[in-house]
């Protein structure tokens, strides 16, 4: 079967990246003819520009954080260690389709017999290049297309959709063959919001074992990671520095991060060499070093989860937290999500010892689970 996954745009974000090869790897080893359907927002049209001059001349005003516009060039510097990844691991995939159009003259060229949609936040109208897309609404109506939503996200517990894409939305995905959400607060929106029934699966990253990733790291010839407390914020501020600071000293542990000294198009004075993301492998290799994982990060604790990482998620309001609730509620470990600013309560829930043989049992069961969605959805017949 040729299956068109339809997922967030393949940047430099590492979750987005494995989440994306972990689906495509999966159909390929049912044997689906799996491609990576790549619609991304055009951030390099005059209007979008402006809108950036618009909002900094704002933000200049009000004392808040810059951003800086980045052009093909400076995007293709940035992504100069991650691209790689994408040109050999994720394949097939189309080339960048910037419109509605571009959608719909791709399934008239490759007709595709299914499309996944998901996983990472595809159903959060701020990150979508073009919301209704990833409801599918480029195909036509009395198309026999399988529509399957895999992992969909909405990122958070409020409903951001406004009322006039929440009507055309909720049209579009009564027509879809099955609905799977990556949190259990997304089985209530689908319901109260789009008025269809969903289920519950794991994020595609954790469908695979650990050693499928340690695989990509040494044919990569990965080196070791330069200490074995793996922090990964994206969120850097002060207080995540005395976090740092207090569980090198308690622990007795080196610290160490993977990630560019400035992130993506904020802090517009730092130099074009300090935005380089490093390799998705080196992330990789982080988990298999580290001793302990201090994250903020959705994928960050999945994967420290799946490595059998003991881990402390700090919890960040602005990015959506209901993520967070729902993965650690799913393993029982509800209580690594640490809402404070308080160093001494980081490091005693870092020191709280993880049932690991239980939290596995529960991946094996949730794994079994949403690999059956997965093939019923794509070999069932009708609707």
């Amino acid at each position: 079967m040729k299956v068109g996954i339809l997922t967030q745009p393949l940047h430099t974000n590492y979750g987005g990246l494995l989440q994306c090869w972990a689906l495509q790897h999966v159909l390929q080893s049912m044997g689906h003819d799996a491609w990576v359907v790549r619609r991304v927002k055009n951030s390099h049209t005059f209007f979008f520009w402006a809108r950036i001059r618009l909002r900094n001349a704002v933000c200049s005003l009000i004392g808040r954080p810059l951003l800086k516009w980045l052009s093909r060039k400076d995007e293709t510097v940035i992504s100069q260690q991650t691209r790689p990844f994408i040109d050999r691991y994720i394949t097939p995939r189309t080339g960048f389709l910037y419109s509605t159009r571009a959608l719909r003259n791709d399934f008239e060229r490759q007709r595709y017999d299914a499309y996944i949609v998901g996983s990472d936040q595809v159903w959060r109208p701020r990150y979508s290049p073009c919301q209704p897309n990833y409801f599918l609404d480029f195909l036509p109506q009395d198309s026999r297309v399988k529509r399957i939503a895999y992992a969909a996200s909405f990122g958070t517990e409020q409903w951001e959709f406004s009322r006039r894409l929440t009507s055309q939305c909720a049209t579009l995905a009564r027509q879809f063959n099955a609905v799977s959400v990556r949190e259990a607060n997304g089985v209530r929106l689908c319901g109260e919001h789009l008025g269809i029934q969903s289920v519950q699966v794991l994020d595609p990253t954790l469908l695979l074992t650990p050693g499928e990733y340690e695989r990509l790291v040494h044919e990569q010839d990965e080196a070791a990671s330069p200490g074995d407390l793996f922090c990964y914020l994206l969120d850097r501020n002060p207080g995540t520095k005395l976090f740092k600071q207090d569980l090198e000293h308690e622990l007795g542990l080196t610290a160490f991060e993977i990630m560019p000294q400035a992130i993506g198009m904020r802090n517009p004075d730092a130099p074009l060499k300090d935005r380089i993301y490093p390799r998705v492998t080196q992330w990789l290799r982080a988990f298999m070093d580290a001793q302990c994982v201090l994250t903020d990060s959705f994928h960050g604790c999945a994967f420290a989860i799946l490595f059998n990482r003991p881990f402390v998620v700090i919890g960040n309001q602005r990015r959506g937290q209901a993520r967070f609730h729902s993965l650690l509620s799913t393993f029982g470990l509800e209580e690594r999500l640490v809402l404070t600013e308080k160093a001494d309560d980081i490091t005693a829930c870092m020191k709280r010892p993880i049932d690991w043989a239980d939290v596995n049992l529960r991946l094996k069961e949730w794994r079994t689970y949403s690999m059956d969605f997965l093939r019923n959805a794509l070999h069932a017949d009708g609707k």
